[in-house]
């Protein structure tokens, strides 16, 4: 079993946000992972970002910088994903990550949603 703690951070929030999406009833095709440079800020990093696109809408959380090219992103994100699809990834690791990183903002991430129009999956004030 692998240890959530040998992934960097960013890989673990990235999933952390695309978990917290499922949760409330988002397919994963719906699900996407982004890299944005700004380039208005000269030399600054590239953000990864997590989108979601449903219901004709779309709605982006910032993820963090990351300082290593998109290829190795992308390949160690890969790493992780084909880790956690494997189930190898141990599962109270897992569920201490996300339950760490997302309970303080559950209930702003809906509420932001609701409001720029998305109907939450399941939910009874749909």
């Amino acid at each position: 079993m692998i240890r959530i703690s040998v992934f960097d951070p960013l890989y673990v929030e990235c999933w952390a946000w695309q978990q917290a999406f499922r949760k409330l009833g988002f397919p994963s095709e719906n699900i996407f992972v982004s890299i944005n440079r700004n380039g208005a800020i000269p030399d600054s990093p590239p953000w990864v970002f997590v989108l979601l696109r449903a219901q004709g809408l779309e709605f982006t959380v910032p993820a963090g910088p990351f300082d290593v090219t998109e290829q190795e992103f992308a390949a160690k994100w890969t790493e992780f994903c084909d880790a956690f699809n494997a189930g190898k990834i141990d599962e109270s690791d897992l569920m201490a990550e996300y339950n760490e990183r997302m309970a303080d903002k559950h209930v702003l991430l809906v509420e932001s949603m609701v409001r720029k129009g998305f109907r939450i999956p399941g939910h009874r004030s749909n």
